[in-house]
C-alpha cells in the first residue's frame, strides 16, 4: 500500500510539472511578451553601442566626456545586454518552436475515412438514399472540418444510346506525354448535390461521423455516392479528403 501512495504521488508530481513547464512555455511564447523583450534587447544594445562609441571618440580626441557618459562601464553594459540577448534568442526558438509544432496539428491532419450507403423504399416511386461518412482521425494532430460536398449520380438504368451519347460527351483525349488516354471522370447523370459546413474538431484517435440523405427515384437501381471533406484550416488552399462508393439496389 504504501509503495502504491509513493507511486501515485510521483505520478501526480509529475503531472503537476508537465503542466507547470506548459503554462511556463505558453507565458514565454504569449504574443505580448516576445516582442517587447525584442525591443528593450534592440533599446539596451544600441545605448550600449553608442556610449562605446562616444567613449571612444572622447578618448581619442582628449577632449572631456559629458558626464552621463564617463560613470557608465560599457563592458558591465554588454553583459548583461549580451545575457538579455541569450534570453531574447531563447524565447524566440520557444516562439518558433510553438508556432511549428501548432502548424503540425492543425494544418497537416491525416483523416481516413468509410463511406456506407443504405437505401430503402419511402414510397412506391421514390427510395431514401442514407450516406454514413465515418472519420477517424489517425493523425498526432486535431483535425478541423470544413465545407462537406456530398454528391449523388445515376449509374443505371441507361440504354446503349445514352451511354453512347455520354462517351461523345465525354472523350478526354490523348496524353501527350504517353500516348495513352488522359484519365477523366465520366459524367454520369447527376441525381442530387448537398453542401454542409459542420464546424467540428476530431482528436487524434478519435471518430466523429457525417450523414446524408438523398431522395431518388426508384427506377434507379444503382447509385454512387461521393463526398468531399474540406481540411477548414487551408482555406487558401483547399485540401481535404475524397471517398466514393457504389450502390446496387438489389441489395435493399
Amino acid at each position: 500500500m504504501a509503495s502504491y501512495l509513493k507511486a501515485l504521488s510521483a505520478r501526480r508530481c509529475v503531472r503537476f510539472m508537465r503542466a507547470l513547464i506548459n503554462i511556463l512555455l505558453q507565458t514565454l511564447t504569449g504574443r505580448l511578451l516576445l516582442p517587447a523583450v525584442c525591443v528593450i534587447f534592440a533599446a539596451s544594445l544600441t545605448f550600449t553601442l553608442v556610449v562605446g562609441i562616444l567613449q571612444y571618440a572622447y578618448r581619442w580626441s582628449g577632449a572631456p566626456a559629458p558626464p552621463f557618459v564617463t560613470p557608465i562601464d560599457v563592458w558591465k553594459m554588454g553583459m548583461v545586454v549580451g545575457s538579455g540577448g541569450t534570453a531574447a534568442a531563447l524565447l524566440l526558438t520557444l516562439y518558433f518552436a510553438n508556432r511549428n509544432y501548432r502548424r503540425s496539428r492543425e494544418h497537416i491532419p491525416q483523416l481516413s475515412m468509410t463511406l456506407r450507403v443504405t437505401r430503402t423504399p419511402v414510397s412506391p416511386g421514390y427510395h431514401a438514399v442514407v450516406a454514413t461518412l465515418n472519420a477517424k482521425n489517425t493523425g498526432t494532430g486535431r483535425c478541423d472540418i470544413g465545407q462537406v460536398d456530398w454528391t449523388a449520380n445515376a449509374l443505371a438504368p441507361y440504354d446503349d444510346h445514352a451511354i453512347e451519347t455520354m462517351l461523345l460527351g465525354n472523350d478526354p483525349g490523348l496524353d501527350a506525354t504517353t500516348g495513352s488516354m488522359a484519365d477523366s471522370l465520366f459524367q454520369w447523370g447527376e441525381l442530387q448535390r448537398r453542401s454542409s459546413t459542420p464546424g467540428i474538431s476530431i482528436d487524434p484517435n478519435e471518430t466523429d461521423q457525417l450523414t446524408c440523405d438523398f431522395i431518388i427515384p426508384a427506377m434507379v437501381t444503382a447509385i454512387a455516392v461521393s463526398v468531399w471533406v474540406a481540411n477548414a484550416a487551408t482555406p487558401r488552399h483547399p485540401a481535404g479528403w475524397y471517398r466514393r462508393t457504389v450502390h446496387i439496389a438489389r441489395e435493399v
